[in-house]
Protein backbone atom coordinates (compact mmCIF):
# COMPACT_ATOMS: atom_id res chain seq x y z
CA UNK A 1 0.00 0.00 0.00
CA UNK A 2 3.12 2.46 -0.21
CA UNK A 3 4.50 4.54 -3.35
CA UNK A 4 7.84 3.25 -3.38
CA UNK A 5 10.03 4.03 -6.06
CA UNK A 6 13.58 3.05 -7.12
CA UNK A 7 16.24 5.31 -6.03
CA UNK A 8 19.65 2.96 -6.78
CA UNK A 9 20.46 0.07 -8.46
CA UNK A 10 22.94 -2.66 -6.33
CA UNK A 11 23.63 -5.75 -8.31
CA UNK A 12 22.22 -8.38 -10.85
CA UNK A 13 22.96 -12.02 -10.33
CA UNK A 14 21.92 -13.21 -13.85
CA UNK A 15 20.56 -16.72 -14.48
CA UNK A 16 22.28 -19.31 -16.70
CA UNK A 17 21.02 -22.56 -19.09
CA UNK A 18 23.01 -25.94 -17.95
CA UNK A 19 22.65 -28.85 -20.06
CA UNK A 20 21.08 -31.38 -19.36
CA UNK A 21 23.17 -34.57 -17.96
CA UNK A 22 23.36 -38.39 -19.49
CA UNK A 23 24.89 -39.84 -16.27
CA UNK A 24 27.25 -37.21 -14.82
CA UNK A 25 28.28 -35.85 -18.64
CA UNK A 26 26.46 -32.49 -20.12
CA UNK A 27 24.42 -33.66 -22.84
CA UNK A 28 25.61 -30.76 -24.81
CA UNK A 29 28.22 -28.11 -24.99
CA UNK A 30 26.50 -25.34 -26.58
CA UNK A 31 23.47 -23.86 -26.97
CA UNK A 32 23.57 -24.66 -30.82
CA UNK A 33 23.50 -28.35 -29.69
CA UNK A 34 20.00 -28.24 -28.69
CA UNK A 35 18.16 -30.49 -30.57
CA UNK A 36 15.13 -30.51 -32.35
CA UNK A 37 11.88 -30.72 -30.21
CA UNK A 38 14.30 -30.56 -26.65
CA UNK A 39 12.70 -30.30 -23.66
CA UNK A 40 13.66 -26.84 -21.80
CA UNK A 41 13.10 -26.94 -18.10
CA UNK A 42 11.98 -23.22 -16.80
CA UNK A 43 10.39 -21.58 -13.69
CA UNK A 44 7.34 -21.54 -13.26
CA UNK A 45 6.59 -18.48 -11.44
CA UNK A 46 5.68 -15.53 -13.34
CA UNK A 47 8.74 -13.47 -12.74
CA UNK A 48 11.41 -16.16 -12.78
CA UNK A 49 9.79 -17.92 -16.15
CA UNK A 50 9.69 -14.69 -17.86
CA UNK A 51 13.15 -14.24 -16.98
CA UNK A 52 14.21 -17.42 -18.40
CA UNK A 53 12.20 -17.16 -22.04
CA UNK A 54 14.51 -13.60 -22.24
CA UNK A 55 17.26 -15.43 -21.28
CA UNK A 56 16.26 -18.61 -23.64
CA UNK A 57 15.39 -15.22 -26.62
CA UNK A 58 18.96 -14.18 -26.09
CA UNK A 59 20.46 -17.25 -26.62
CA UNK A 60 18.50 -17.75 -30.26
CA UNK A 61 16.36 -20.10 -29.25
CA UNK A 62 12.80 -18.58 -29.21
CA UNK A 63 11.56 -14.88 -30.22
CA UNK A 64 9.28 -13.19 -28.29
CA UNK A 65 6.76 -10.36 -29.08
CA UNK A 66 7.81 -7.96 -25.75
CA UNK A 67 10.48 -6.62 -24.59
CA UNK A 68 11.96 -4.58 -21.84
CA UNK A 69 10.02 -4.12 -18.72
CA UNK A 70 7.29 -6.47 -19.90
CA UNK A 71 6.77 -9.59 -18.59
CA UNK A 72 6.77 -12.77 -20.58
CA UNK A 73 4.79 -15.67 -20.56
CA UNK A 74 4.93 -18.68 -22.69
CA UNK A 75 2.41 -17.72 -25.14
CA UNK A 76 4.64 -14.56 -26.39
CA UNK A 77 6.91 -16.86 -27.64
CA UNK A 78 6.62 -15.78 -31.36
CA UNK A 79 9.45 -17.68 -33.24
CA UNK A 80 10.23 -21.69 -31.64
CA UNK A 81 11.96 -22.84 -34.58
CA UNK A 82 13.16 -25.96 -33.18
CA UNK A 83 9.73 -26.54 -31.78
CA UNK A 84 11.25 -26.80 -28.21
CA UNK A 85 9.01 -28.15 -25.36
CA UNK A 86 9.35 -25.54 -22.49
CA UNK A 87 8.64 -27.59 -19.20
CA UNK A 88 7.29 -25.65 -16.37
CA UNK A 89 9.10 -26.08 -12.94
CA UNK A 90 9.01 -24.93 -9.40
CA UNK A 91 12.46 -23.06 -9.54
CA UNK A 92 13.63 -25.29 -7.24
CA UNK A 93 13.20 -28.50 -9.04
CA UNK A 94 14.94 -26.78 -12.14
CA UNK A 95 18.67 -28.17 -11.39
CA UNK A 96 17.09 -31.59 -10.19
CA UNK A 97 15.35 -31.99 -13.73
CA UNK A 98 18.60 -31.92 -15.51
CA UNK A 99 18.88 -35.42 -16.44
CA UNK A 100 15.73 -35.41 -17.64
CA UNK A 101 15.36 -32.63 -19.94
CA UNK A 102 17.78 -31.33 -22.58
CA UNK A 103 18.58 -28.12 -20.61
CA UNK A 104 17.05 -26.16 -17.91
CA UNK A 105 17.28 -22.25 -16.61
CA UNK A 106 18.38 -22.30 -13.41
CA UNK A 107 18.19 -19.28 -10.73
CA UNK A 108 21.60 -18.56 -9.29
CA UNK A 109 20.89 -19.68 -5.29
CA UNK A 110 19.80 -22.86 -6.96
CA UNK A 111 22.88 -23.93 -8.97
CA UNK A 112 25.03 -22.82 -6.22
CA UNK A 113 22.93 -25.54 -4.24
CA UNK A 114 22.66 -28.02 -6.40
CA UNK A 115 26.60 -27.80 -7.13
CA UNK A 116 26.51 -25.88 -10.31
CA UNK A 117 29.20 -23.57 -11.43
CA UNK A 118 28.74 -20.63 -13.39
CA UNK A 119 31.60 -22.45 -15.75
CA UNK A 120 29.06 -25.05 -16.38
CA UNK A 121 26.39 -23.29 -18.26
CA UNK A 122 26.22 -23.28 -21.83
CA UNK A 123 25.00 -19.59 -21.72
CA UNK A 124 24.55 -16.71 -19.06
CA UNK A 125 21.70 -14.21 -19.19
CA UNK A 126 23.53 -10.66 -20.90
CA UNK A 127 22.95 -7.44 -19.03
CA UNK A 128 20.86 -5.60 -20.80
CA UNK A 129 17.72 -4.12 -21.40
CA UNK A 130 15.41 -7.16 -21.08
CA UNK A 131 17.33 -7.90 -18.12
CA UNK A 132 17.58 -4.67 -15.98
CA UNK A 133 14.00 -5.23 -14.78
CA UNK A 134 16.09 -7.68 -12.71
CA UNK A 135 18.27 -5.69 -11.33
CA UNK A 136 17.98 -5.55 -7.43
CA UNK A 137 17.36 -2.10 -6.35
CA UNK A 138 17.19 0.01 -3.22
CA UNK A 139 14.15 1.85 -2.99
CA UNK A 140 12.19 4.48 -0.94
CA UNK A 141 8.69 6.10 -0.55
CA UNK A 142 8.02 8.15 -3.46
CA UNK A 143 7.54 11.34 -0.43
CA UNK A 144 11.36 10.40 0.16
CA UNK A 145 13.12 9.96 -2.91
CA UNK A 146 14.73 13.17 -2.33
CA UNK A 147 15.80 12.66 0.99
CA UNK A 148 19.31 13.47 1.77
CA UNK A 149 19.84 10.62 3.95
CA UNK A 150 18.58 8.25 1.37
CA UNK A 151 20.86 9.84 -1.01
CA UNK A 152 23.71 9.13 1.19
CA UNK A 153 23.31 5.52 1.82
CA UNK A 154 22.70 5.24 -2.08
CA UNK A 155 26.58 7.21 -2.27
CA UNK A 156 27.94 4.83 0.42
CA UNK A 157 26.74 2.09 -1.67
CA UNK A 158 27.86 2.42 -4.91
CA UNK A 159 31.75 3.13 -4.54
CA UNK A 160 34.45 0.97 -5.75
CA UNK A 161 34.82 -0.81 -1.79
CA UNK A 162 31.37 -2.13 -2.60
CA UNK A 163 32.46 -3.61 -5.90
CA UNK A 164 35.41 -4.85 -4.52
CA UNK A 165 33.39 -6.72 -1.48
CA UNK A 166 30.96 -8.08 -4.33
CA UNK A 167 33.79 -9.11 -6.44
CA UNK A 168 35.68 -10.70 -2.81
CA UNK A 169 31.60 -12.65 -2.39
CA UNK A 170 31.57 -14.06 -5.91
CA UNK A 171 34.68 -14.64 -7.56
CA UNK A 172 33.30 -16.39 -9.98
CA UNK A 173 31.20 -13.29 -11.19
CA UNK A 174 27.88 -14.93 -10.62
CA UNK A 175 26.43 -11.50 -9.23
CA UNK A 176 27.81 -7.84 -10.47
CA UNK A 177 27.50 -4.89 -9.22
CA UNK A 178 25.04 -2.92 -11.70
CA UNK A 179 25.02 0.77 -10.95
CA UNK A 180 26.28 2.97 -13.81
CA UNK A 181 25.59 -0.34 -16.54
CA UNK A 182 24.85 1.32 -19.96
CA UNK A 183 22.58 -1.14 -21.28
CA UNK A 184 21.50 -1.64 -24.58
Amino acid sequence: GKDLVAIADTYISPIRLYSGLNGSDNKYTKVEDIPANGEIAVPNDATNESRALYLLQSAGLIKLDVSGQTLATIKDITSNPKNLVIKELDASQTARALDSVDAAVINNNYAVTAGLKKSDAIFTEPVNKDSQQWINIIVANKKDENNTVYKDVVKAYETEATKKTIAKAYPDKSTIPAWGLKLK
